[in-house]
């Protein structure tokens, strides 16, 4: 079922993602790339 959710929602997000990379001022492609590294929670090293 998440791949079928990804699968959709994902693409349509590249468009929105890119903007907000624009405004941040990377290149337009790093948009998803941003995302990621947004939603990803940071790992504490022990």
């Amino acid at each position: 079922m998440a791949t079928t959710v990804g699968g959709v929602v994902g693409p349509n997000l590249a468009a929105v993602t890119d903007t907000t990379a624009v405004g941040l001022g990377l290149p337009p492609l790093t948009g998803p790339f941003v995302l990621a590294a947004v939603a990803t929670e940071p790992q504490q090293l022990s």
